[in-house]
C-alpha cells in the first residue's frame, strides 16, 4: 500500500473473435475467425468513499493462431497480434 493507492495485477483467458472487412488492389478479406487468448492487467486503485474507488487500469492481450480467408480462397495466417488498452473508471463496492 502506498498511502491510499493500491496496486494489483492480474490474468486472465477467454475466447476472442477477430473480423476483417479489407479490400485492396490485390483482393479482398471479408471473414472472422475466433482463438483463445489470455491477458495481463496491472492497475492502481485509487479509494474516494468507503463504498467508491477509482482506478487505472493497463491490460496487455496477446492473440495468437488466427486464420482468414481473401475472396479468392487463399487462408492468411497472423501469428502474433497483441492488445494494448489502458482504462480508467469508478468502482462501487456493495
Amino acid at each position: 500500500v502506498w498511502g491510499r493507492l493500491y496496486p494489483y495485477v492480474g490474468l486472465g483467458a477467454g475466447y476472442a473473435g477477430v473480423a476483417a472487412d479489407v479490400t485492396s488492389s490485390l483482393g479482398s478479406i471479408d471473414d472472422g475467425s475466433s482463438a483463445f487468448i489470455w491477458y495481463l492487467i496491472a492497475g492502481l486503485d485509487i479509494p474516494y468513499t468507503e463504498r467508491v474507488n477509482y482506478f487505472l487500469e493497463y491490460r496487455w492481450m496477446p492473440v495468437t493462431d488466427i486464420e482468414l480467408i481473401t475472396d479468392l480462397g487463399i487462408p492468411i495466417e497472423f501469428d502474433d497480434i497483441s492488445n494494448h488498452s489502458a482504462h480508467a473508471g469508478s468502482r462501487f463496492n456493495f
